[in-house]
């Protein structure tokens, strides 16, 4: 099923014709399609490849366009330990991501799943932590937010420059979101 967003146009009509089982009309609208959020699964199961490796195959699958990828210890055949690389992608970059993990890893084949993805609303701001900018992912579900977490690259940062432990920078980043005013223009959730 399609559904669209933003109508642009609509218009309805009747013929002349008087058809006695069914009404002669027609009614056309005129619209875009709305993000489905679908989004594409692609795994392989890894028995021989250098487990040092997977990072280098997972950096290959951000770059090819994926959405994430991460790996989960599995048994295979044989009672041989394993795992599966996994990646997420949307459609327009599933070729480009699959192609990365054939490449990069030491699967013949890789598998595919069309999934559907229900996303938070995204957006950020900065704060700042000892001087130093810490970014703030905020995510809104119907415009309350549910989920605020500091940019954990962004607290790594700054702990480094300011010697202190990063799990007292996140504390401190989350502290002064809060603090700073901007949540004003979120609901936050409860």
């Amino acid at each position: 099923m399609t559904t669209f967003t933003a109508r642009t146009g609509s218009g309805c009509g009747a013929g002349t014709r008087d058809l006695k089982a069914l009404p002669n009309v027609v009614r056309v609208m005129i619209g875009t399609e709305a993000s489905t959020g679908a989004v594409s699964l692609i795994e392989a199961n890894l028995d021989d490849m250098i487990p040092e490796l997977a990072p280098d195959a997972a950096a290959a699958c951000f770059a090819a366009g994926a959405l994430d990828v991460w790996t989960a210890p599995v048994q295979m055949k044989r009672g041989r330990p394993g795992f599966v690389m996994s990646a997420l992608a949307r459609p327009e970059t599933e070729r480009a991501v699959a192609e990365a993990m054939l490449r990069e890893t030491s699967t013949l084949g890789v598998r595919i799943a069309h999934l559907d993805r229900i996303e938070l609303e995204r957006g950020s701001f900065t704060v700042e932590v000892a001087g130093e900018p810490v970014r703030v992912k905020v995510g809104k579900l119907d415009g309350r937010v549910v989920n605020l977490a500091p940019e954990h690259a962004d607290c790594e940062r700054a702990a480094h420059i300011s010697g202190a432990p990063v799990k007292v920078v996140w504390a401190q980043a989350l502290a002064a979101a809060h603090a700073s005013g901007q949540l004003t223009t979120y609901t936050v959730g409860k």
